[in-house]
């Protein structure tokens, strides 16, 4: 009797033990903090924005939006021609680790190289690597590199801007291409932006790597005119921010 007590007992505290697991796993969500609430409402604020000066300019949202599904399969028809690159072991070993950091499956993921003058790029589909820029970075500023443009695959950016590039010249012949009033370069910039947030939301990990990733980046290019992308002052300031808070977190 007492042998049936005991196993008995081992089934519910196994049963719970499942139950308890599942519920967190499965069910229980934990709340954002304040800090993930605030850049999230930052990155929706400024999309807004961006989106009033396309929509100034001639470009309404629903109409764009129907322009880049008979885009896309044009787009990711040149990515899935592209064949998987032979990739130093030292370079693949950081990717995956920013993959598995971000429950990325590398089989998704094409990686191939490229002579472009930034250290990583992504399309919708395509990691591209320049490995001698990317080998002069530091570690920390690599793992930032590669989490910023994985939030570019995340958010289809590559065939966005794409489409967005076209529908502009459609739109607006008359737009000066250096203006950072362009609209095509205003969503550019908010792109580069919620890339640099997101990335560096993931954990104190990458928030490091962003503070790394701009200060070293200041240090060897110095300041940018800040159309395509946010000028790396504003960048470094943000990245600044952002650490403070998800370090005190």
């Amino acid at each position: 009797m007492k042998l049936f007590n005991k196993k008995t007992t081992l089934l519910a505290i196994s049963i719970l033990t499942v139950a308890t697991y599942i519920f967190y796993k499965k069910i229980y969500k934990p709340s954002k903090t304040g800090t993930q609430k605030h850049y999230e409402q930052l990155i929706t604020d400024r999309q807004h924005q961006v989106w009033d000066s396309l929509e100034s300019a001639g470009i309404k949202q629903n109409e764009f939006e129907s322009f880049y599904e008979e885009y896309l399969p044009r787009y990711l028809k040149e990515d899935a021609e592209t064949q998987q690159a032979d990739i130093s072991p030292e370079v693949l070993s950081v990717i995956h680790e920013v993959m598995h950091d971000l429950n990325i499956d590398p089989e998704t993921v094409t990686i191939t190289t490229f002579d472009d003058g930034s250290p990583a790029a992504a399309t919708d589909g395509l990691l591209l690597i320049n490995e001698n820029k990317f080998k002069a970075l530091s570690r920390e500023s690599q793992l930032f590199a590669l989490a910023h443009e994985f939030q570019h695959m995340r958010f289809k950016d590559g065939s966005t801007i794409c489409a967005l590039r076209e529908t502009v010249k459609l739109h607006s012949t008359e737009q000066d291409d250096s203006s950072m009033d362009n609209p095509f370069n205003q969503y550019s910039r908010f792109i580069e932006t919620r890339a640099d947030i997101n990335a560096a939301m993931i954990g104190p990990k990458y928030a490091q790597a962003y503070v790394t990733y701009m200060d070293e980046s200041i240090k060897r290019s110095g300041e940018n005119a800040g159309i395509s992308h946010p000028k790396n002052s504003e960048r470094l300031a943000l990245a600044k921010e952002i650490y403070s808070e998800v370090a005190q977190a």
